[in-house]
């Protein structure tokens, strides 16, 4: 069966809209059972501060020229809020988190001084901090033909992410939002290479990632080994982080940053070995391709192949357009060792 509720007599400013919507959708007072030491805490199924973020974002960032209502749907495992139109000119869902457009400003001001949401261009850092603190998995942001898409969802990744948070909360109150964001990432992935963390966080390079992990380096909360992030060993020994890893289907201990930094070195190797394998077959293969082979992003793909030829394992031939790609003899002799 299916629950439909509707707003549609007009009756109710934004602020009272949002406040009747909280109040009246039952899955919104849920919550989860999780340990606390002796005893056992109640963990919201959703976050009300997330919620309000992103049914706010849908009023006041929708193009009213465009028809259509705001839904809000909510299934077992995630809530789906759409709005018609498409995002502004200049916004995707590769930018989302780092760029700031104001579509309606009047709007976006009203909705500001009356509490309503974030300052410009700090709606989804609050989410992803929220959202990371609680162990639950970050936003998803999708564009459609004719619509925006947010999908929230529910399921805890990490029990001991609260406690984690706050303890981080406590120790280093001055740490900024994006200082809390990148170690609420390690909670989930002990063991993160700065490239995925940038690419996540939407950053244009790895050296934009120093504003989020440079004071929790210099503290001794995140340890970087060579390229791959992860968290101090006393914070994953005190808390006895659990990763839950989606390939296997079950539960696995962090044991140490060691441990972390092994996994994601053994990550990237496969998908270098991947790309030298397609390549092999193939010398013309294009990075689209590449893509789908290895399952990376473009950027993830481009920063492995940069990679590659600075280590002297692959060689580009002529030009982008046109060329052709080679394994050196160096290249070469990875394969054998890993298979």
């Amino acid at each position: 069966k299916v629950q439909k509720i509707v707003w549609d007599d007009y009756m109710l400013n934004p602020q009272e809209l949002i406040d009747s919507i909280w109040q009246q959708i039952p899955d919104f007072k849920e919550s989860y059972e999780i340990g606390d030491g002796m005893r056992r805490r109640n963990v919201p199924a959703y976050n009300e501060k997330v919620v309000r973020e992103v049914l706010c974002n849908a009023l006041a960032h929708r193009p009213y020229t465009t028809r259509g209502d705001v839904f809000v749907c909510l299934y077992p495992d995630r809530m789906v809020v759409t709005n018609p139109g498409l995002m502004p000119l200049g916004v995707s869902s590769d930018n989302i988190l780092q760029m700031s457009v104001k579509r309606n400003e009047h709007h976006c001001r009203l909705c500001f001084v009356l509490h309503m949401m974030e300052t410009e261009g700090s709606g989804y850092d609050l989410m992803y901090e929220l959202l990371l603190a609680n162990g639950q998995l970050l936003p998803k942001a999708q564009e459609e033909y004719d619509a925006v898409k947010v999908t929230i969802f529910r399921r805890l990744i990490v029990d001991d992410a609260i406690r984690i948070s706050e303890r981080i909360n406590s120790e280093h109150p001055n740490y900024s939002r994006k200082n809390r964001i990148a170690i609420g990432m390690l909670y989930q992935h002990n063991g993160i290479p700065c490239d995925d963390m940038a690419e996540t966080l939407q950053l244009p390079s790895v050296e934009a990632l120093e504003s989020y992990i440079e004071k929790p380096i210099a503290d001794g909360v995140i340890v970087r080994n060579g390229d791959v992030l992860v968290l101090s060993e006393e914070l994953v020994h005190d808390f006895s982080i659990r990763q839950y890893m989606a390939e296997e289907g079950n539960l696995k201990m962090a044991a140490s940053p060691k441990s972390a930094v092994k996994s994601a070195v053994k990550s990237a190797v496969k998908s270098a070995v991947k790309i030298l394998e397609a390549i092999e077959a193939n010398n013309m293969v294009t990075i689209p391709e590449m893509c789908e082979i290895t399952g990376l992003s473009d950027r993830g793909v481009r920063n492995n192949l940069s990679k590659m030829r600075e280590e002297g394992l692959i060689t580009r031939i002529g030009p982008d357009k046109g060329g052709h790609w080679e394994v050196t003899a160096k290249g070469h002799s990875m394969l054998p060792s890993v298979f």
